[in-house]
């Protein structure tokens, strides 16, 4: 039989009201109009985030399995040389992440780039209208 590891599966949640909170403080504190414009993109970049652990268990083999279709990261925990460690630092399962990205960091790195670019062209366009008012 194989040997069973406990898991965790880390996901990071945002709390809407932080955030809404934190763009209002953003919004008071504005010095010009393009700090009040960029409050809200500060407020999903700068809000605390908390994390949610969904414990199981499985065998290496379902695990290294998980971990190749990318249901697992590498930066999820691991119970394994008798205490908790990510599977990237792990010694039973370093192997089976060498050549893995964490897909989940990538992600949330690309969306707030991307949320960023979107806020960053609107205030543009918002001054280019302002300008061509006049």
């Amino acid at each position: 039989m194989s040997e069973r590891f406990r898991y965790r599966q880390l996901n990071a949640v945002r709390d809407p009201e932080a955030i809404a909170a934190m763009k209002a403080d953003f919004q008071a504190e504005a010095n010009d109009f393009d700090d009040y414009a960029i409050a809200g993109t500060r407020a999903e970049f700068e809000a605390p985030k908390a994390v949610i652990a969904n414990e199981s268990e499985g065998t290496r083999e379902q695990l290294e399995r998980m971990l190749r279709e990318g249901e697992l990261m590498p930066s999820d925990l691991v119970f394994s040389g008798g205490g908790w460690t990510t599977f990237d630092q792990s010694p039973d399962f370093f192997e089976a992440c060498e050549g893995l990205t964490d897909a989940r960091a990538r992600g949330h790195k690309m969306g707030a780039i991307f949320r960023f670019l979107a806020v960053a062209v609107l205030v543009i366009v918002f001054v280019i209208l302002l300008l061509a008012r006049r």
